[in-house]
């Protein structure tokens, strides 16, 4: 189960960081954008974007598609208070998994969020319940081999599902349109480094855990064997794009 408070916190601190080092959710967000505009959604619509964050996909909704209605939500009201100049016309701050959404809306936009939320199918009912006739759900979430390095290494990690088992979740309320999975590496200097990204872009909320030196050191050494490449170590990052239409 995931501790949402704890995700809370750790997203909170990270606000100002946020945008300098959240490299690879930036540029998963302008794929999903441009992904999404080759399914034809309504422009001048109503939109709803599910774990704005600092608005990097905000920004290309606004852009894209003009919309007449922009909602914009996320767990942290620091990220919130963060988000570029894009005029939203409602903030809603506080857990996507319980708050109240929009009604009559034409798409539900969310990047790199859901992999945090507990009931994916319920939700995805939420989301449809929302939608309009026709309505689309366009979303970006990550595969089983997101950031392996750190899950092989420390145990902890989150539940992350397959592309079957996301169109089976997904079958009921939705027409699958599009769905999508690849992978990319980032690279660091050291393993102390990709443990500062993490930190900087708010993604360990998984677990607490009290880092000792001698602890460090083991992460150190394990690292630079199993994961080192041209001029440091890497970390994957498996994102898994999907649109949907409200059957």
């Amino acid at each position: 189960m995931t501790d949402k408070t704890l995700v809370k916190q750790r997203f909170s601190r990270a606000a100002q960081t946020y945008d300098t080092q959240a490299v690879a959710q930036h540029r998963i967000a302008r794929t999903l954008a441009q992904t999404l505009a080759v399914f034809d959604p309504k422009t001048e619509g109503r939109i709803l974007e599910i774990g704005c964050g600092t608005g990097f996909l905000t920004t290309e909704l606004r852009r894209l598609l003009n919309p007449r209605f922009l909602a914009v939500n996320d767990l942290c009201p620091q990220m919130l208070s963060r988000l570029p100049d894009v005029k939203a016309d409602l903030e809603i701050a506080g857990d996507a998994e319980t708050v109240s959404f929009p009604s009559g809306l034409d798409l539900i936009a969310s990047c790199s969020t859901i992999q945090w939320l507990e009931n994916l199918p319920r939700f995805f009912d939420k989301c449809a319940d929302s939608l309009s006739c026709g309505g689309l759900l366009a979303v970006s979430t990550f595969g089983e081999r997101n950031m392996q390095e750190i899950a092989r290494l420390t145990s902890s990690a989150l539940r992350y599902y397959s592309t079957e088992e996301l169109s089976a979740m997904l079958a009921e309320r939705f027409e699958v349109l599009h769905m999508d999975r690849n992978s990319f590496t980032m690279r660091f200097s050291t393993p102390m480094q990709v443990l500062h990204h993490l930190k900087d872009t708010g993604v360990t909320g998984t677990t607490v855990r009290v880092w000792t030196r001698s602890s460090l050191a083991e992460f150190d050494s394990r690292y630079r064997t199993e994961f080192s490449c041209e001029g440091g170590v890497r970390l994957t990052y498996e994102p898994i794009y999907f649109i949907a239409r409200k059957k």
